[in-house]
């Protein structure tokens, strides 16, 4: 999304690290004591095996709660001794007081240590007690949960159990455990009852294997449960049946009893809703978040239902903001973990959109709101109700697809932007800027909300200017084609409209995206008027208005630089004194839009205009690194980005200024990235401070500096090298994956350009070059994204090639051997990956936008192999005749991937890299040609028409560099070939893509005829080859064979003309038929007017017969070209 428009969600933390133990655990929060007993001396290091007083305990675990910092500091130092020395008589005494105590605080703290400490530690602290402490520890705490009276006792008692179980039932240990859970869920006391569901619950959170047998007779249970009268009992039943549905897999045979309990959850949350119990209603709502999270088909047998009851819940205006957006989290998490089923009910996308929209609509009346620095307000509206609906609409219609959102979300729209209510318009045109990305252009009303521009009320007028500017950037370039006449001129409007400083802001934004992506010959005309208009404002707007006409002419100069050199000269001394004068903390953002602007300018104009600025910026920037940055201010990021383009703009000459500014950038590219931690609705949430976006810029300057400066980068390779191998698996952030990977091929052209000027040595070279690809392919083996395999295969073969001759020199045989094993997996592996595709092709709820998906899917899988074939034909060619001893080791793994068993796309490839070891080996690789030709013949007549085109192809590349070895196996090959031509031709299906093979095979067949002619009859194979012609598609065969049948015939070759020149006619047609068109080249297309010229020249008899024989079109094309000649 643009900058200006809403945020998406943040991608979920990856998993917490188990947590490190403490020295003792923060007990909760509970009122102390009124007067806590004095505390006893430590006991006596030789009494450690003596029981511990039970009151001693008591008094203990009373302390830790003090609010006297002393007393507190100095009890938990004595647990913690006990802990560490005696933990038997320890927790012998904290069972007993949990059993006996009258104090209810004191049996919470009791089960709250266990709970805490019992299963932790290494090895784990309940396994070193006794077997006698450990049966009684299982047998008195499921008495105590029986006896214990009050509520948040018996929670933590519960806890401790849950806790302990989760531990011992994968051991087959507490046997009774469960027997006594079911049997207490119907029991007469209600608080056991409960209790029963509520441990079940959170046992099986996060593993149901570890209720084992007992799992169908628990599931069975949730219909006493769900038909109790207590309210409590249904809820924990909810909470039970949901933490077991969120983990059973989708073809376990209990999914369909958990899917019956459906109906009574559902039930369930609708009374907690009617009888206004929140906390049921908050406890049963999540834990539907939690099933749509983790098992969203759980909900297929009720999707109506479930839309119609969360529908229900988030519209009622009187519940808390989180609760409602959990409603809507739950309908757009459906809809994103099982989209064609959501596509599928019709009734669960309305309730989807209506919800969204419904909450869009609860906008506060604020008549400063126009007034207000969007940038400060907007943070004040973070997880509210329209904040949120806005994200998840967009979520929403990412998931859908504009197919089935189109027809339930464009009527909505239209309802609302039709009203009197400013509320409804707006929400209107925010829904249309979130859906907009997945509809298509014509289906936009562009006109219409161009419109709204001019809407009487200014929270309308800024939507309109948001849904232009996000649609501008999801339709670039076609929108700003057709538009620009419309939305430039109107988004100039808005922009110069002082009045209202916040929707000139964000008008002046969406100019940004708009003007971002338009071609350089449309953005000219608007140019001057842009510009004039855009400094008057940076003349005399607010400060924030400033801030963004700032950014808004740096990319009017980069979108149009030529019809911005006029204006050069004037805006730079605005800018600049912007950057000179704005100070103090008021002016910071200023002052860094400035640095963007005057960087963003440079590149425009290029370093030689450029040049007098860069010197003083680039002295002002050394100079305010020197002085440094508080470690809040902003102006640091936006002025090391400044230093990039600049870089970029000013090459070589930017090396001096190097040394300053590149060690604050590896300190942030290396710097650990902390998680920030916080507690929404009683849940531990993990999020990820700015520092990872700081990361993610430092990574993307240390490759722009690599790349624009080239050998004058070199003193730096070596760091860099440190500092962004280990983030090639970083992964928190696919940017920094990115760069990390694409910076690699820089620093081999780096240190290859110095080695040529003797500034370094080869050996630098080897090591560096093989630990970049040792690293590689580490994180290749590991790797789970295809996307990120893609871009390190591709920045492996970018060091291959970017090291030249020299790369055979840095992988020795053992090295190349582990990288082409490495890359052979990748190929072997997509069969895996393809398999799977084509299973979820069959599912039941398949629809069109499931299969285009997985179509985008299967090419991603197509282009990995592809990158990975080409990589190791890269290997092959960098260290030809040397590739030979690897081939041995890995030529069993190649002829295993064209075995008939695999894949057509497996086999696709393996020969694509038998034809690259013929190709760049050449004869050496000759006497493997009986292993090798085997596949190539059997494939040159496969159906599989990607298959069989490599596969001619290969057998035209064995001809052209195959030598003497080829012969014997010629005629078998051109049998082939032409068997091949011939039911290609025959075809009823003799699409493009038939089409191309059957070119490959003519033009195989004439590479035979050119390279291996002494092997065969040419008299008898050179006319069959001609009337093949001409071929129909692939350009790029056209080439060698245009050019092979025009030297035939400027050397008049009989073998291909043919007695009395009888397949001149021939000849001639084929030769006027392609001559001019994109299937031969200009220089081709004069070789056949020159050749044409020619035999205008025979004797009249001959060129009358000649042109007898030819159709009347060609006669006429004939002499056009003639005439141009001429």
């Amino acid at each position: 999304r643009p900058p200006f428009c809403p945020v998406p969600p943040p991608p979920r933390p990856p998993p917490q690290p188990p947590p490190q133990p403490r020295p003792f655990p923060p007990l909760p929060p509970v009122p102390p004591p009124p007067s806590p007993a004095p505390l006893p001396a430590p006991p006596p290091r030789d009494t450690a095996a003596a029981k511990m007083d039970v009151n001693l305990a008591g008094r203990l675990l009373m302390g830790a709660l003090s609010p006297n910092n002393q007393e507190r500091q100095e009890a938990e130092r004595h647990l913690q001794k006990h802990l560490d020395t005696n933990a038997e008589n320890l927790f012998r005494a904290v069972l007993q007081l949990l059993r006996t105590n009258k104090n209810p605080q004191v049996r919470m703290l009791c089960a709250v240590l266990m709970r805490r400490r019992l299963v932790n530690g290494e090895p784990v602290l309940f396994d070193t007690l006794s077997d006698q402490l450990r049966a009684t520890f299982q047998r008195e705490l499921l008495k105590a949960v029986v006896e214990e009276t009050t509520g948040l006792a018996r929670k933590n008692i519960c806890d401790t159990i849950a806790e302990l179980a989760k531990y011992l039932l994968f051991r087959s240990e507490w046997n009774d455990l469960v027997p006594f859970l079911l049997g207490a869920s119907t029991g007469k006391n209600e608080n056991l009852r409960v209790a029963a569901y509520e441990i079940f619950g959170k046992v099986a959170d996060g593993n149901i294997e570890r209720l084992g047998n007992h799992l169908d007779k628990v599931i069975a249970s949730f219909g006493n449960g769900f038909r109790d009268p207590s309210m409590g009992v249904r809820v924990a039943t909810s909470v039970a049946l949901g933490k077991v549905a969120k983990d059973m897999d989708l073809d376990a045979k209990g999914i369909t009893k958990c899917q019956a309990y459906l109906a009574p959850m559902l039930q369930t949350v609708n009374a907690a809703f009617e009888q206004k119990d929140e906390d049921a209603l908050q406890r049963t709502i999540q834990v539907m978040v939690d099933i749509a999270t983790e098992n969203a088909r759980y909900f297929k047998p009720a999707m109506s239902q479930l839309a119609a009851l969360v529908g229900k819940i988030g519209k009622h205006r009187e519940l808390e903001p989180g609760l409602r957006n959990a409603c809507l989290e739950i309908l757009v998490t459906v809809a994103e973990g099982e989209e064609a089923l959501a596509r599928k009910c019709q009734p669960f996308l309305e309730q989807s959109v209506f919800l969204s929209m419904a909450l869009m609509l609860e906008v506060p009346e604020d008549p400063n709101w126009v007034k207000k620095d969007h940038s400060v307000d907007q943070g004040r509206e973070e997880n509210t109700n329209i904040e949120y609906a806005n994200m998840a609409m967009d979520r929403l219609a990412m998931a859908i697809g504009g197919r089935k959102l189109n027809p339930v979300v464009f009527p909505a729209i239209s309802n609302c932007v039709n009203k009197s209510d400013w509320k409804m318009r707006r929400a209107g045109l925010m829904t249309l800027s979130q859906v907009a990305e997945v509809m298509e252009l014509k289906a936009l009303p562009i006109k219409e909300v161009t419109k709204f521009l001019k809407d009487p009320h200014p929270r309308v007028r800024h939507a309109a200017t948001q849904c232009l500017g996000q649609i501008a950037n999801d339709f670039a370039p076609d929108i700003q084609q057709a538009f620009h006449g419309m939305v430039i001129p109107e988004l100039l409007r808005v922009t110069v409209d002082c009045r209202f400083p916040r929707i000139q802001t964000h008008a002046a934004a969406a100019l940004f995206n708009f003007v971002e992506n338009c071609e350089e010959e449309i953005l000219a005309r608007y140019v001057d008027q842009l510009v004039v208009q855009l400094i008057n404002i940076l003349k005399s707007g607010t400060r924030p208005v400033q801030e963004q006409v700032l950014t808004t002419i740096a990319c009017i100069a980069g979108s149009a630089p030529e019809a911005f050199q006029k204006h050069y000269d004037v805006v730079m001394g605005l800018v600049m004194r912007a950057l000179t004068t704005a100070n103090g903390k008021a002016n910071e953002k200023l002052r860094a839009r400035a640095m963007e602007c005057v960087s963003y300018i440079g590149m425009a104009v290029g370093k030689d205009r450029f040049r007098q600025y860069a010197t003083q910026l680039m002295q002002l920037f050394s100079r305010m690194m020197q002085n440094g940055f508080a470690d809040d201010d902003t102006t640091k990021q936006y002025m090391l980005q400044a230093w990039t383009r600049i870089a970029s703009c000013m090459k070589e000459e930017f090396q001096p200024y190097l040394k300053a500014v590149i060690p604050h950038v590896f300190e942030v590219a290396s710097k650990k990235i902390e998680f920030a931690k916080g507690v929404v609705d009683g849940r531990l949430i993990m999020g990820i401070t700015s520092a990872l976006e700081e990361k993610a810029t430092a990574c993307s300057m240390l490759c722009s500096f690599a790349h624009d400066i080239n050998k004058g980068f070199f003193p730096f390779v070596e760091r860099t090298a440190r500092v962004m191998l280990p983030l090639m698996d970083f992964y928190l952030n696919d940017e920094v994956r990115t760069f990390a990977i694409s910076i690699m091929p820089e620093l081999v052209q780096s240190t290859v350009s110095s080695l040529e000027d003797g500034k370094t040595n080869q050996q630098f070279l080897v090591n560096l070059f093989r630990t970049i690809t040792e690293r590689i392919v580490f994180c290749m083996e590991r790797e789970p994204d295809v996307e990120v395999i893609i871009s390190l295969v591709t920045g492996l073969q970018n060091c291959i090639t970017k090291a030249g001759p020299l790369g055979k020199k840095c992988l020795d045989a053992k090295a190349l051997e582990v990288v082409g094993k490495a890359l052979l997996k990748l190929l072997i592996d997509s069969q895996k990956r393809i398999a799977n595709i084509e299973k979820k092709r069959q599912h039941e709820d398949v629809d069109e936008e499931t299969l285009d998906k997985l179509d985008e899917k299967a090419t991603s899988v197509d282009e990995l192999c592809l990158v990975a074939a080409d990589c190791i034909g890269t290997l092959i060619k960098s260290h030809d005749v040397h590739f030979l001893a690897v081939f041995e080791k890995l030529g069993p793994l190649i002829m295993d991937m064209a075995h008939p068993r695999r894949t057509a796309m497996t086999r696709k490839y393996a020969v694509f890299i038998i034809d690259d070891l013929i190709e760049y080996i050449g004869r050496p690789a000759g006497k493997y040609f009986k292993e090798i030709l085997q596949p190539l013949f059997k494939y040159a007549l496969d159906p599989d028409t990607a298959l069989q085109q490599a596969s001619v192809y290969g057998l035209g590349v064995c001809a052209e560099h195959g030598g003497e070895a080829f012969d014997q196996h010629v005629n078998n090959a051109l049998k082939t070939l032409g068997e091949a031509i011939q039911r290609n031709r025959n075809s009823q299906n003799n699409g493009p893509d038939r089409k191309s093979a059957t070119d490959n095979a003519i033009s195989a067949f004439g590479k035979i005829c050119k390279y291996r002619g002494k092997a065969t009859n040419l008299a008898q194979a050179l006319p069959v080859w001609l009337h093949w012609l001409p071929l129909q598609v692939d350009e790029s065969e056209a080439e060698p064979v245009y050019s092979m049948l025009c030297a035939l015939v400027e050397t008049n070759n009989k073998d291909l003309l043919g007695p009395n020149m009888k397949n001149l006619p021939y000849v001639v047609r084929v030769l006027v038929t392609v001559c001019g068109t994109d299937m031969v080249t200009r220089e081709i297309s004069q070789r056949i007017a020159n050749i044409l010229k020619q035999i205008t020249k025979m004797p009249d008899k001959m060129l009358n017969s000649l042109r007898q024989q030819l159709p009347q079109p060609v006669q006429e094309k004939m002499g056009k070209i003639l005439a141009q000649v001429s």
